[in-house]
């Protein structure tokens, strides 16, 4: 049985992003095996971050989650969502690390999760990124550029790799540019 199956459904079928309650709920459904329930846990995650984005740093399920997991365990779910190679899923993923890097980078003890993410996505993940800003999905691409702002802020170092790093030749950024003139 699906661990999602215990999440509670809001009117829209949607699962409803206060399900997560404990941080064990939270581990239990992104660590779920069947793609639909993956799918829904990632979403569901996507709420909880932004909507956590808004409380207090320091407090809450987000903060408490990122202080109990490592920077491994949250590139596993990279590299899940990327082996998936499904566009939705990858949006999902790349807004999710976003709101996971703003966090990380407005409280102190979450700094070194948000630089060793940082680090991990520009040395081994940029790929997942040029494919967003590749797609013809305007969400796809302020997603990725959402998540590029976000790696850029974890601190001088990090800005330094992700320079020393992307392509920034990439023919979608020259078009997009051009387009923009």
């Amino acid at each position: 049985m699906s661990s999602v199956t215990a999440l509670p459904a809001t009117t829209t079928g949607l699962y409803d992003p206060t399900a997560f309650t404990t941080i064990t709920d939270l581990y239990a459904v992104l660590k779920d095996n069947q793609l639909g329930a993956f799918e829904r846990a990632l979403t569901c995650l996507k709420y909880e971050l932004e909507a956590r984005a808004a409380a207090a740093p320091g407090i809450g399920l987000l903060d408490a989650y990122l202080r109990s997991c490592d920077s491994q365990e949250l590139l596993r779910l990279w590299d899940r969502v990327r082996e998936l190679e499904d566009i939705g899923l990858e949006i999902l993923l790349a807004a999710s690390f976003r709101e996971i890097l703003a966090r990380c980078s407005l409280l102190a003890d979450l700094s070194t999760i948000g630089a060793a993410l940082a680090r991990a996505i520009t040395q081994d993940r940029l790929k997942l990124v040029y494919r967003l800003l590749s797609s013809n999905r305007k969400d796809a691409n302020m997603v990725a550029l959402g998540l590029l702002t976000a790696m850029n802020a974890q601190g001088v170092q990090s800005t330094n790799e992700l320079y020393a790093s992307f392509n920034f030749s990439l023919n979608v950024l020259i078009s997009n540019a051009a387009k923009d003139m």
